[in-house]
């Protein structure tokens, strides 16, 4: 527990409560004891505390637009801090069993995945389709308010048939995700509680995990594109000759059809109007195509962009992604230099030569 209380963020805002991760830290000594005491009884009951299932949503001013519009606000839910210290205690036991069902395209909130291994799965795919003479193409994919439209029946019901989880552990489930309750928190003054009905909490660590095990059916499509996620950010790669870009077309369709059908089994749905498509290819593969529009669905039609902005770094149709090979070449430049190599024959290793 000593070591989770360490891994607890020391700037987190405190939740109703008020009481800080800084406390908790100050107090360790004394409080450690009592609360293994509790957390074990929660493990063995599967009761979490009411208290911490109440969140206080604060809203932050986005920096443009008109201040009395509500959507240019974002909405922040602040929740206890024993409540993820709680989830930090038992995070890792749950890793590991839901780690193994998630597919390895899954690059979010992982052991050895991260923002970087996602960027060299995009990387690595489009230059493999150079190197094969032909273009890639990235569909990029919105899910609209993602873990907002998490139904807690659906996950629950999920946890338990992939997991088995016992008794206990299902009850644990089960008041984790059910009864929340939030209130707003503006001018100084805190809203009446009203009680999410759709929706799981953000601000923990359980969360993202669970949202990654949520989605971890889509391996089950057989997809023609190679997928890469990093939680709800989701990417297709399609990669052909010039003069069947046709097919991909095709694929794109096939394959988003079946991401339809499966948001749409889970109460879930993609945001069509933000999904783009992004060529690449040398100029003079690029110069052979001469398609600006590109039909996602049998209704919908978007422009065939020649960059894109995916996780983070701009992808573009001749050189991507720009910062990431600007990176890489001054990285292996450094990692070249003399002084930088780590010798790994000592003197007392070798003999002279000849």
């Amino acid at each position: 527990m000593y070591k989770c209380l360490a891994r607890l963020n020391p700037n987190a805002a405190p939740g109703l409560d008020s009481i800080t991760s800084q406390q908790l830290k100050l107090g360790k000594l004394n409080l450690i004891p009592k609360l293994c005491t509790l957390f074990n009884r929660i493990i063995a009951t599967g009761i979490i505390p009411s208290s911490w299932k109440k969140g206080k949503i604060i809203t932050i001013y986005k920096g443009a637009g008109d201040k009395t519009d509500p959507s240019n606000y974002r909405p922040i839910t602040l929740l206890s801090c024993l409540s993820k210290f709680f989830e930090l205690c038992i995070y890792d036991q749950l890793y590991t069993v839901i780690n193994e069902k998630l597919p390895d395209f899954q690059h979010g909130f992982r052991r050895n995945h991260s923002v970087t291994t996602a960027h060299f799965e995009i990387s690595d795919f489009i230059y493999n389709a150079l190197d094969n003479q032909k273009i890639a193409c990235l569909v990029q994919l919105d899910i609209a308010k993602a873990y907002d439209s998490v139904n807690p029946k659906l996950l629950l019901q999920k946890l338990i048939n992939d997991l088995n989880p016992n008794g206990a552990l299902k009850e644990l489930f089960k008041n984790f995700l059910y009864e929340r309750q939030v209130a707003t928190f503006a001018n100084d003054v805190l809203s009446n509680f009203g009680v999410v009905e759709i929706g799981i909490p953000q601000g923990g660590v359980l969360p993202p995990l669970l949202f990654a095990f949520f989605m971890s059916d889509i391996k089950s499509l057989n997809l023609e594109g190679n997928v890469v996620m990093y939680a709800d950010d989701t990417q297709l790669l399609y990669s052909c000759h010039p003069h069947e870009f046709d097919k991909v077309e095709v694929a794109v369709k096939n394959d988003l059809n079946k991401v339809n059908e499966f948001l749409a089994s889970i109460q879930m749905k993609l945001n069509q109007s933000k999904t783009t498509v992004t060529k690449f290819g040398t100029r003079q593969q690029l110069a052979r195509l001469h398609q600006k529009i590109f039909a996602i669905t049998e209704n919908l039609e978007v422009d065939l962009l020649s960059s894109v902005r995916s996780l983070g770094l701009t992808y573009d149709e001749n050189v991507f992604p720009r910062p990431l090979r600007k990176a890489g070449q001054k990285l292996l430049y450094c990692a070249l230099q003399p002084e930088n190599v780590t010798p790994i024959f000592t003197n007392q290793h070798c003999g002279p030569l000849g």
